[in-house]
């Protein structure tokens, strides 16, 4: 399930480490509006989309390095035919 944006939000106690803090509040002092909450909330929406795109890109590599050799072969004629088709396409015409 899709938690909206506009969602009711949970408070939440965390413990960091002081010099994390700081380059919270840093960027707190250089974003008029924010808070302490909207720069960690901000931060962690980033880092779970980059661990989303980290663990596709890792599914990614597992199925083509998995493929069999008449696998391989039938992707490079399938990538050929696409190609092909591609170049005789005519856009903007």
């Amino acid at each position: 399930m899709t938690i909206s944006m506009t969602a009711r939000k949970v408070k939440v106690s965390v413990t960091l480490s002081a010099d994390l803090l700081e380059h919270i509040d840093q960027r707190v002092q250089c974003e008029p509006g924010a808070s302490r909450s909207s720069v960690m909330e901000a931060w962690l929406r980033r880092a779970v989309r980059r661990a989303a795109a980290d663990e596709l890109q890792a599914q990614t590599i597992a199925y083509y390095e998995g493929l069999s050799a008449a696998e391989i072969d039938d992707d490079r004629r399938w990538a050929r035919g696409a190609t092909a088709a591609a170049r005789r396409l005519r856009v903007d015409e």
